[in-house]
This record gives C-alpha cells, sequence and structure tokens, in this order.
C-alpha cells in the first residue's frame, strides 16, 4: 500500500480552504493521546501531589 503525501497546498485553492479535509488528520492523531491522557491522569496528580508532599 502507498501512501500519498498530504501537504496544506493540496486543501487549499481559489476559492477557500478546505478546513474539514485539512483537520481531520490532526483530530485522528489528538484521539489516542487523549486517551492516554485520560487513563493515566489519576497517576499522574498522584504521583505529582505525592512529590510536593516530600
Amino acid at each position: 500500500m502507498l501512501l500519498e503525501p498530504c501537504s496544506y497546498p493540496t486543501f487549499v485553492s481559489q476559492e477557500g480552504a478546505a478546513w474539514n479535509l485539512s483537520m481531520a488528520p490532526v483530530v485522528v492523531a489528538v484521539i489516542p493521546v487523549v486517551i492516554l491522557f485520560t487513563t493515566v491522569q489519576r497517576y499522574l496528580t498522584e504521583e505529582l501531589v505525592g512529590a510536593t508532599k516530600g
């Protein structure tokens, strides 16, 4: 399977920018990060509070 390079000028024309096509990959990239953060958030905050109480 070959992937075509995708660059921002592909989504811009004289009529305007296709924001839905240019933001879709951003959403796909952010979703796993948000899921990971929400699952690990409790442990991160516990460690930070424990480190400051010393």
